[in-house]
């Protein structure tokens, strides 16, 4: 890669001095000579979105539960064992074109952090930052599917400005103003950006930059011949500091918010099985293959408890956030009048009551049409 070029596009200025910029240029050079991690990065995200298409992923909108399966941030995932999740996150993307905005952005920015810390260095920043941005996706948002490599990406950008920042005697006066205003305004564009657009996980994107900056800062080094050997003490120091801090911000994580949706399938099941179970009792007891009181104890024993339960489990979401109240909600009156109709049923047929078995079918016919009402919304 030609480092002249490499360094124009982003510092170059009327005003600067050709040797100016060549002997920046020449400086990273030699203190870097190959960027390897950052096209290493490159290739590694756009290889896992192939395979994830190969195997029948949408390239354009893939499911949010399919991206949990190739190994999204979820909170009732992550934190609840899975913290692997918080490193498959980032190399995970929602689509073309949010892998495509994040290779550019890392592409057009990495190169030369990669230059100003080493490979080493960058490699770890990138990492810390990614996994900080996860960990503040969660802090946040924890209900929610989080991927992508913005956080890490964001890091990058929060490394140079803590280079930027520190060193002021390592880089020429037209250099530094170039670069200072290149890089806040690329992460103000960003952040402002992110702000517009819901989809985008901002939590992610200020836990990676924050972290990017402290790591920055860290690693910079005066930009002189015979740093790059001495590059090791400052890049331990920042796995030493991510090995510390990065768990105690797990530790610090709120509790695992329930899988909703995963709770409602578990309903569906519940349901499903708590119906064909009556229709059967039902049924047998009009055959005569069990008697009242038969019918009256299997009702109380194998249907209402599992039932109850269920009910009680989803009246219990309704104190999370960030979930369908209104949904929830309409979901536990209707397992309530489900309820009172099958225990009115069993009382009514243990007593002989024909009252309470007409006020049985009122409910029961109130609740079936509920059930239509719901899954319609």
């Amino acid at each position: 890669m030609n480092d002249d070029s490499e360094l124009s596009g982003r510092v170059a200025h009327p005003d600067v001095h050709v040797d100016q910029v060549t002997a920046f240029a020449r400086t990273l050079h030699e203190l870097t000579p190959w960027v390897v991690v950052t096209p290493g990065l490159i290739v590694a995200n756009v290889v896992v979105f192939i395979v994830m298409v190969a195997s029948g992923v949408s390239p354009l909108n893939p499911p949010a539960r399919v991206l949990g399966d190739w190994g999204a941030n979820f909170g009732p995932l992550t934190m609840n064992g899975e913290w692997w999740r918080l490193l498959t996150s980032m190399f995970l993307h929602s689509g073309i074109v949010h892998l495509a905005l994040n290779m550019v952005f890392l592409w057009y920015i990495g190169r030369l952090v990669e230059r100003l810390v080493g490979n080493v260095g960058f490699l770890v920043l990138y990492l810390v930052s990614g996994i900080a941005g996860s960990i503040a996706s969660l802090a946040w948002h924890p209900e929610l599917f989080s991927v992508g490599a913005s956080g890490a990406i964001f890091g990058v950008a929060g490394a140079l400005l803590g280079f930027v920042i520190l060193r002021r005697d390592s880089i020429p006066d037209t250099i530094f103003r170039q670069l200072r205003h290149s890089v806040v305004a690329l992460i103000g564009y960003n952040l402002v950006f992110g702000m517009m657009v819901p989809a985008i996980d901002m939590a992610a994107h200020g836990g990676g930059l924050i972290a990017g900056l402290i790591c920055g800062l860290i690693l910079s080094q005066r930009l002189a011949p015979g740093i790059a050997p001495r590059r090791w003490i400052r890049n331990l120091a920042v796995v030493l500091a991510g090995a510390v801090t990065l768990p105690l911000a797990m530790a610090s994580l709120p509790e695992a918010p329930p899988d909703v949706e995963l709770e409602l399938q578990r309903f569906i099941g519940v349901e499903r099985l708590a119906i064909e179970t009556m229709n059967n009792l039902v049924k047998q007891m009009q055959r005569k293959e069990i008697d009242e009181q038969e019918f009256a104890d299997a009702v109380e024993d194998n249907v209402l408890p599992p039932w109850v339960e269920a009910r009680r489990g989803m009246e219990k979401l309704l104190d999370e956030r960030g979930v369908d109240r209104n949904l929830l909600a309409r979901l536990a009156d209707y397992m309530k009048l489900r309820e009172e109709s099958w225990r009115l049923l069993a009382e009514g047929v243990r007593e002989q009551d024909s009252d309470k078995i007409e006020l049985s079918s009122s409910k029961q016919k109130a609740a079936d049409k509920m059930a239509k009402e719901i899954s319609t919304q």
